[in-house]
């Protein structure tokens, strides 16, 4: 999934890229994303979900969380039954480090030199064209340098 991330945007920029680097999401909406495929299996809505969710969720946060909360199921409509599967069968699911684990690979995958991964809640960590925000469980968001 991120190779193909990669490949569709390299393609679309036409350069080879000096830097890629990528935002993964939390762990803890890794975990979202498993209890949004089992709320699924018992047929349950979005709103339902959002609604159980922001009880407490102080009302200041409320529309940012219901937002990320939105994405997360969205996304996971559209995810293959065979990763589904494996969503489920993977309790805790640590991005970072399989990127990290596979930094080499993608270096040669994508030609680039400089492949930097931070956690989108990394408070440190520098937040390029509002990247951050846009990282979800399996998509992490992709900011690439020419």
């Amino acid at each position: 999934m991120v190779s193909e991330d990669l490949r569709e945007i390299i393609s679309l920029i036409r350069k080879r890229p000096e830097k890629i680097i990528f935002y993964v999401s939390s762990s803890f909406e890794y975990r979202l994303l498993r209890e949004v495929l089992n709320y699924i299996q018992t047929r349950e809505g979005l709103s339902d979900f959002i609604t159980r969710h922001l009880r407490d969720v102080p009302a200041e946060m409320r529309k940012i969380y219901a937002e990320r909360l939105r994405k997360i199921y969205e996304y996971s409509l559209k995810l293959s039954s065979e990763v589904k599967e494996l969503i489920s069968d993977v309790e805790d699911f640590d991005e970072k480090d399989v990127l990290e684990r596979n930094r080499d690979v993608l270096k040669e995958f994508s030609e680039t030199s400089e492949i930097i991964i931070y956690k989108a809640d990394d408070p440190y960590a520098p937040d390029i064209m509002g990247k951050k925000k846009t990282a979800i469980p399996l998509k992490p968001a992709i900011y690439i340098e020419t």
